[in-house]
């Protein structure tokens, strides 16, 4: 067998450094450094929010192991920062945790073969694109950037709750209208990683008090294709309308998880987590010359702007592990 497709297990993870990236919001990767049972290494950079859903989603597949019917028998060591004191600063948490992970990692790397050698958690810590090509916040460049501000405090955004959410899956988060959270990660399709004072999760930007900054669609450099994962019905008129499974062209994206998008000639906004990002150049390359931008019925500055303001537009719901990753 191919040393490139032998199976192969963790034998032991190490995170050595954090890093400040910048795109699509301000966050912290940790810099993780990986031994594998074929005593082949690898470095791959996670952040705090996908560690987070990891965890979920074997709670989930190994309820016994994870005590949810006697306590004792729980296997699967507890993630730590959960609670975090006061108004936190992004930096600090990042740097605590980082101490009490690598705890948490000594034993993951001890359970079982079945838990800590599943596909989940093999594909989770093998090397993906970002890892070869890490985003803005890595390079040599950034970093003597950043050189003075990486250590400077940099307190995360505190945003109100604008109306009630109860959470649908285990790694969200349910929030009460006037609550205030803090913003730890916002994803481009409009989840946001959030904390209180006891819990943390994802949450729909749109059950948020947004700023203006966080609605403004921003320019893509190129159509991007992006295939519909669901039907999805306009409910205003500065939205479109689309059928699972139809190609698309992403011109314009926001935080708040509302695209602008163009098909079949027509442009109108679509929430971003009916949306899934196409991979393959020859389609993109296709698909790209084919769907030509619409006649403008008006000048551009004669537009109007949407009449449902986005913080009040409902978000349809997607597992967040069936998340796209932020751009």
């Amino acid at each position: 067998m191919s040393p490139l497709t032998q199976p192969r297990t963790l034998v032991a993870i190490a995170i050595v450094d954090t890093q400040k990236r910048r795109k699509p919001s301000k966050y912290y990767v940790y810099v993780f450094h990986i031994r594998w049972s074929n005593n082949s290494e690898s470095v791959v950079y996670r952040r705090y929010s996908e560690i987070f859903d990891l965890h979920v989603r074997l709670l989930d597949r190994f309820p016994l192991d994870a005590g949810s019917k006697n306590p004792t028998d729980r296997i699967i060591p507890f993630l730590p920062g959960k609670k975090l004191l006061g108004r936190s600063q992004i930096k600090e948490v990042a740097v605590e945790r980082q101490k009490a992970f690598n705890e948490y990692f000594k034993e993951f790397v001890q359970l079982p073969v079945r838990i800590s050698g599943c596909e989940e958690v093999v594909d989770f810590f093998s090397t993906n694109d970002d890892d070869i090509e890490p985003n803005e916040g890595s390079s040599a460049v950034t970093a003597a950037r950043d050189k003075r501000s990486i250590s400077e405090p940099v307190t995360m955004p505190i945003y109100s709750v604008l109306t009630d959410y109860t959470k649908l899956n285990n790694n969200e988060i349910s929030v009460s209208e006037g609550n205030t959270v803090e913003i730890a990660e916002k994803a481009h399709n409009g989840w946001w990683f959030v904390h209180t004072d006891t819990d943390q999760g994802w949450l729909p930007a749109t059950y948020l008090v947004t700023t203006p900054e966080d609605e403004k669609l921003q320019p893509t450099i190129t159509p991007e294709a992006y295939m519909t994962t669901a039907d999805y019905r306009a409910d205003n008129s500065d939205e479109i309308s689309f059928a699972r499974g139809e190609l698309v062209h992403v011109i314009s994206m926001n935080l708040i998880g509302w695209w602008k998008i163009r098909l079949v000639g027509k442009e109108g906004l679509a929430p971003a987590v009916y949306l899934r990002k196409i991979n393959n150049a020859n389609i993109k390359r296709h698909s790209t010359a084919a769907d030509r931008p619409p006649r403008p019925e008006t000048p551009p500055q004669q537009r109007s702007t949407p009449h449902s303001p986005p913080q009040q537009r409902s978000t349809p719901h997607s597992p967040p592990q069936q998340r796209s990753t932020p751009h």
